[in-house]
């Protein structure tokens, strides 16, 4: 009880514990807001990396032919919701008008119906607007297509329903002039940054291929977000058939039709490893991960960064353990007098000791709680402060979002409260080894 009382007094009344406790504080805070805004950011590009990835993908490697055999053997796997078919290549899209550029595009020749069920392109992907404002709200129907559908496709259909019901109505309608409509294509809106081309322009698109290519023209109908600069720079989507066309995979001139990968949707819970073994055993394909697949490389260097980051907070965290230890040395110092005195009225010096250690021990504890509070209302204020004061406090081409992604992980602040006590504990434990090792005698004769 006497070490609990004395831990307690020189903790409430000691100024310089004070300190300690606010250094202890602010050094969490300060981590846990850092490392919350690095969690945010992996966690966000982890999600838009995850979203342009199905759960497994089934390469093609032997060019095995496309039949309704093979998606069975493969949407029959235990674990398997959907299968959708990619046929994907590298192509060049030249704008048919001078002025634009030509830009280099990753092609994916996709069925819209099958990548929908997938979960891959859902609405709130879709028709963002080809500027660098990341918030700006999408882009109205009047001003694009809709997905493959592209805005003459989608006018002259009105056009030609107009027609129908004129001629119902025994009304004649005059039908202006109709060109013919061009296939759509669906691009990432990085691609018509720097390029100039815009929706609704035609453009020539070659995609390379081993089978031979065959150029085509396609209109920009709409355009999509993906939520990650490296894919949205070069992403093409378009329709799986006339992927194949391009790529000579369509099945005429006496050969089979054939499409490069099959993407797999997992029921949730399923293991990835366990359905991956058992589709590739089903279907004679190779079964890769989304973890294996494209973008896994940048979201594991940003996971990389995070944990140096991690590692450097951690550290500035260690370094606190010297101003602890300052604070207490100095409290044991200034308090010798009286711990000379308690000794010579029967106090045991193991008392001492754990005042001190419990000290230390508080302090850190307290210290992490209020670091913590402090560091989550930090990440709180983050996005409210930057909207305020008008100007994005981390750039959007960076983060890629309209606002910093932050994390409020429990287990984060958690840690960092956890190392902030063992450092408080560490710390203390000299002093009250000092504070022990108090010669009562000594103290006494020295204030007389």
């Amino acid at each position: 009880m006497l070490a609990w009382h004395l831990a307690a007094r020189y903790l409430r009344r000691r100024r310089s514990a004070w300190l300690a406790l606010a250094a202890i504080a602010s050094t969490v805070a300060v981590s846990v807001l850092v490392v919350g805004i690095a969690q945010g950011w992996l966690d966000q590009v982890e999600r838009c990396f995850r979203a342009n990835e199905a759960d497994l993908t089934a390469e093609n490697w032997e060019d095995r032919p496309d039949t309704a055999a093979l998606r069975a053997a493969l949407a029959t796997t235990p674990g398997v919701l959907a299968v959708a078919p990619l046929q994907s290549g590298f192509g060049l899209m030249t704008p048919k008008q001078a002025g634009p550029r030509p830009a280099w595009v990753m092609a994916e020749g996709i069925d819209l119906a099958d990548d929908v069920a997938l979960g891959r392109l859902g609405p709130e992907r879709l028709h963002p607007p080809p500027i660098t404002a990341i918030a700006a709200p999408p882009l109205s129907p009047e001003r694009r297509g809709s997905g493959f559908l592209s805005i003459q496709a989608r006018d002259d259909l009105a056009l030609i329903g107009l027609e129908i019901a004129g001629g119902f109505a025994a009304l004649p309608v005059p039908a202006p002039p109709r060109t013919r409509p061009m296939p759509g294509v669906i691009v990432g809106r990085e691609v018509l940054y720097g390029s100039g081309i815009r929706i609704g322009d035609r453009v020539n698109l070659v995609l390379s291929s081993g089978s031979g290519s065959k150029p085509g023209t396609v209109e920009i109908s709409d355009t999509i977000s993906s939520g990650v600069l490296q894919i949205d720079q070069h992403l093409l989507l378009m329709p799986l058939g006339l992927a194949q066309r391009m790529t000579g995979t369509d099945g005429k001139d006496g050969r089979p039709s054939r499409v490069e990968s099959y993407r797999l949707a997992l029921a949730p819970g399923a293991d990835p490893q366990v359905v991956g073994r058992a589709a590739a055993a089903h279907s004679g394909l190779a079964v890769r991960t989304w973890q294996e697949s494209r973008g896994i490389n940048a979201v594991r260097m940003i996971a990389s960064n995070r944990n140096l980051v991690l590692v450097m907070m951690v550290a500035i965290e260690a370094i606190c353990i010297l101003f602890v230890y300052a604070v207490f040395s100095t409290l044991v110092v200034e308090k010798r007098r009286d711990f000379g005195v308690l000794l010579c009225l029967g106090a045991r010096r193991r008392d001492l000791f754990l005042a001190v250690a419990l000290m230390g021990l508080v302090a850190g504890a307290v210290g992490g709680i209020l670091g913590w509070a402090a560091g989550w209302t930090a990440l709180a204020l983050v996005n409210p402060f930057s909207e305020l004061i008008g100007m994005p406090l981390f750039p959007q081409d960076i983060f890629y979002s309209a606002e910093a992604p932050v994390s409020f992980d429990p287990w984060v602040p958690l840690a960092f409260a956890g190392v902030m006590v063992a450092i408080g504990l560490v710390g203390a434990l000299l002093p009250a080894w000092s504070a022990r090792s108090v010669d009562p005698i000594s103290t006494v004769r020295e204030s007389a």
